[in-house]
């Protein structure tokens, strides 16, 4: 006994490849109408990554320039609290003369002393 596929018309045939061809045809429509509304979408999204990354760069940046600014405001820092102990020490070493008032007067005297001392030390 012999098998034979049973013979289809070529209606069914032709009528079966435009189905096929019909679906494909509808899926790509579908999947461009979906492009096409999302695409606003994907405009602002991609803007605002893209300004998220700005945002990053430029607090990584902010970040360096603070550690800068601070480690020269602690060396400033030092530098002053040095220069008062060393201001301390020569207004208390500095005898001041018998006619001195007290409050402005006495320190100007005393910056007058010890403009020339502090000035030729450094």
């Amino acid at each position: 006994m012999k098998l034979t596929m049973p013979i289809v018309p070529i209606g069914w045939r032709v009528a079966g490849v435009l189905a096929i061809l019909f679906g494909l045809s509808a899926w790509w429509n579908v999947h461009q109408w979906k492009q096409a509304i999302t695409a606003p979408l994907r405009l602002t999204i991609d803007s605002q990554k893209q300004a998220i990354d700005d945002a990053a760069s430029i607090n990584a940046s902010e970040r360096a320039r603070i550690g800068k600014l601070q480690g020269a405001i602690d060396g400033a820092t030092s530098r002053l609290r040095n220069a008062g102990h060393d201001y301390d020490a020569a207004a208390t070493a500095q005898p001041l003369a018998p006619d001195c008032a007290p409050g402005q007067f006495r320190q100007d005297a005393i910056n007058r002393a010890l403009g020339a001392q502090l000035g030729a030390t450094k």
